[in-house]
């Protein structure tokens, strides 16, 4: 929605979910792209590091 006193649109609010065995390739794509025109939040049930496939956390 465009904000009223100046005009210009908000940015889009993403979530993206996070889960145990993801691939980061899955996630930085995307993230990469849509960061563009948004903001990018990560979620997760906990704010424990999430490992990757690769175990990257």
């Amino acid at each position: 929605m465009p904000d009223e006193k100046t005009g210009t649109l908000e940015p889009l609010q993403i979530a993206m979910l996070l889960y145990p065995g993801f691939t980061l390739l899955d996630l930085a794509g995307p993230a990469n792209a849509l960061g563009l025109h948004g903001k990018i939040h990560l979620a997760w049930k906990t704010m424990e590091p999430v490992s990757t496939d690769m175990g990257i956390r």
